[in-house]
C-alpha cells in the first residue's frame, strides 16, 4: 500500500516522541521495549535501536539543543553543531545515564568530558635505576 511522504513523515516523528515519552517517564529499558512492541508494532530489534537512538541522539537535538539556544545564547546553527560534533557525542557515550540528567548539569558534565578527551596523553616516565 502506498503512504504520502507526509503521512510517514508524521508517523516518525509521532514515534519519535512515543519513545522520548517513555525514555523520560520510564527507567526500565525492558519495560519501554515491550511497550513500544505492544502499541507500535515493532519488532524487538527495531524497538531497541529507536530507544538507544533516543537516549543518545534523539534527547540532544531536540531538548537539549533548545536549552543551548535559550540559556547558553547559542543560536539554532551552533546549538545544532555542537550536539552534532563528534567530541560531544564522544563525550555524551562516557556520560552515565545522561539522558536522565538536567540539562545544565548535562552541559558541565559534556564540557569536563571533552576536556578530559582533548588532552593529550601522558606516556609514564620509567623510574631511573
Amino acid at each position: 500500500m502506498y503512504q504520502s511522504t507526509a503521512y510517514i513523515e508524521g508517523y516518525e516523528e509521532s514515534l519519535a516522541r512515543a519513545v522520548a515519552a517513555l525514555s523520560e517517564a520510564i527507567a526500565d529499558e525492558g519495560k519501554i521495549v515491550a511497550l513500544l512492541q505492544k502499541h507500535w508494532d515493532l519488532s524487538r530489534v527495531e524497538a531497541e535501536e529507536r530507544l538507544s537512538h533516543e537516549r543518545t541522539e534523539g534527547f540532544l537535538k531536540r531538548d537539549f539543543s533548545r536549552w543551548l539556544i535559550q540559556y547558553r545564547g547559542m543560536n539554532e546553527e551552533e546549538a545544532e553543531r555542537y550536539v552534532t560534533s563528534r567530541v560531544t557525542l564522544l563525550a555524551i557515550r562516557k556520560i552515565d545515564k545522561a539522558w536522565t540528567l538536567e540539562n545544565g548539569k548535562l552541559y558541565e558534565r559534556i564540557e569536563t568530558e571533552k576536556r578530559v578527551t582533548k588532552r593529550p596523553a601522558r606516556l609514564a616516565r620509567k623510574a631511573e635505576e
